[in-house]
């Protein structure tokens, strides 16, 4: 139990009164007109575990001790759910966090779940939401700011120029080793010869092949896509570059695709270099046909596969084949995995799982003195040609690990956003969540490139009561974003 000492004229520091305490004894403290008592209650702040400190008069006061919701709680305490939590740096602006199981589980939730101190989908479909509790500022506010804690960088282009990310739980990506990146986030139609950007930083920009009509531009997994169509492809010469002479390294391809056309007939490359004759190598990745030789006997077609060979004989080098059906209509994240070079490892990752892996014997280098071109959506030449929606093409000149290529499907396939609003009944009947720019029709995102981006400024937002809702998106059942922490301020009108 601590001891409560009330003085009615200044007494020394805690170390120096213990020291006069035990030298002149208890009736001497008596003399000087302080009282001792064992009751807590009242108390300086500080105030010991179980008590909280009332700002108002500096005085320690039982935690249920008549205080209501705009009373601050202290820091030392557990502030009741419903309260509001003044920064002490602005007079009168209150925050409100949620940020554990109590908090969020207040909220009214859709498809989502608590798990442990955040929140994410809870696995029964592939969109959900939380719909916060009501906040009572106790009083008008104009609420200022909102900030959020994603676990990972969900829904973002890959980082640029080799960039590595940091600020997240997981999930963050390093691009070290990328030699092409590719977003397709291009603005506009591509026509014959236009360029494509990269973002690698390494100058591997490509082209547009589309002899008779444009190769469209539409909305696409990240960004933008670009349609290709049979006649049409991307490319980039390997005449202009030594970064596509690959040797003896290790590799990663990896694409985004949503199509659905038939691979029935004959492979279809999403992504190769096709020297044509050898000493040229012979690497791809693509949709494969019925009776694809790497496939198990009676696979259908539609699954991932491919081949690298470092010359025209396919017993050097190796394949790979899938398990999951790729041409459905939605977006598939399709990665090979090159590991060492004359006793090597292939493992092909299909949306973040690994559905093969085998070895491989490369004889000879993987490079191109004739000079082929790298294209996405076809061999040079117009062979094997694929239809389909293509995305953030990627390819490094390192091995990345599995958890690397779970990241880099996850930050694709998961979606976060938030919606907030401002209320005079505590109800907030008939108020609408709005985002950024004030309406329904926006949200708050993580707009960050190498760390997260997820505080915003709002205005316009008055108002007692304020409310969030957070909506959750994922491709698969099997992978959700997660929140940890939301947070919004507001400062008296």
């Amino acid at each position: 139990m601590s001891v409560q000492l009330k003085c009615a004229a200044s007494l020394l520091s805690l170390l120096s009164l213990l020291s006069l305490l035990s030298f002149l004894g208890l009736a001497l403290l008596f003399a000087t007109g302080c009282s001792v008592s064992a009751d807590l209650d009242g108390k300086s702040c500080p105030c010991a575990a179980g008590w909280v400190c009332d700002t108002a008069s500096d005085r320690c006061v039982r935690p249920d001790a008549g205080r209501d919701s705009a009373t601050p709680p202290s820091d030392t305490g557990t502030p009741p759910a419903d309260s509001a939590v003044p920064p002490e740096d602005v007079p009168g602006r209150v925050m409100f966090i949620d940020d554990s199981a109590a908090t969020f589980g207040m909220g009214t939730l859709d498809g989502t779940t608590v798990d442990g101190d955040a929140l994410k989908l809870d696995g029964s479909g592939r969109t959900g939401t939380i719909e916060s509790r009501v906040f009572d500022a106790n009083g008008q506010r104009a609420w200022t700011s909102l900030s959020w804690t994603p676990r990972g960088p969900y829904g973002k282009n890959l980082p640029d120029s080799r960039g590595a990310e940091s600020g997240y739980g997981a999930d963050a990506v390093d691009m070290a080793g990328n030699l092409m990146l590719w977003h397709l986030d291009e603005m506009a139609d591509l026509n014959d010869g236009d360029p494509v950007a990269d973002g690698s930083g390494r100058s591997n920009g490509g082209l547009a092949l589309a002899p008779d009509s444009p190769l469209r531009v539409v909305d696409g997994l990240i960004g933008n896509a670009v349609v290709d169509r049979v006649d049409t492809y991307l490319y980039l010469p390997t005449s202009t570059t030594a970064d596509f002479d690959f040797g003896n390294s290790d590799l990663t391809w990896s694409l985004w695709v949503n199509t659905t056309e038939d691979c029935s007939d004959r492979n279809k490359v999403y992504l190769g270099i096709d020297g044509s004759a050898s000493p040229n190598a012979h690497l791809w990745l693509g949709c494969t046909s019925v009776g694809y030789s790497l496939c198990p006997s009676g696979s259908p077609s539609g699954l991932a596969g491919g081949y690298f060979h470092s010359a025209s004989d396919p017993r050097d080098g190796g394949g790979y084949c899938g398990t999951t059906r790729i041409n459905d209509g939605a977006w598939h994240n399709l990665i090979i995995v090159k590991a060492g070079h004359a006793s090597a490892r292939l493992r092909l990752y299909v949306d973040g799982v690994m559905e093969d892996e085998r070895d491989a014997s490369f004889e000879g280098p993987l490079d191109f003195p004739m000079d082929p071109d790298l294209t996405v959506g076809d061999f040079t030449g117009g062979t094997y040609p694929a239809i389909g929606d293509f995305d953030e093409v990627a390819i490094w000149g390192r091995a990345l690990s599995a958890s690397e290529a779970g990241a880099v499907y996850r930050r694709g396939a998961l979606r976060l956003s938030l919606q907030v609003r401002a209320c005079d009944d505590p109800a907030c009947a008939g108020e609408q969540f709005v985002g950024p720019d004030g309406t329904s029709a926006t949200s708050f995102v993580d707009t960050g490139t190498l760390t997260p981006a997820t505080t915003a400024t709002l205005t316009g937002l008055t108002g007692r009561y304020v409310q969030y809702r957070a909506r959750f998106d994922t491709l698969s059942t099997t992978a959700s974003a997660v929140l940890e922490r939301v947070a919004m301020t507001g400062d008296p009108i």
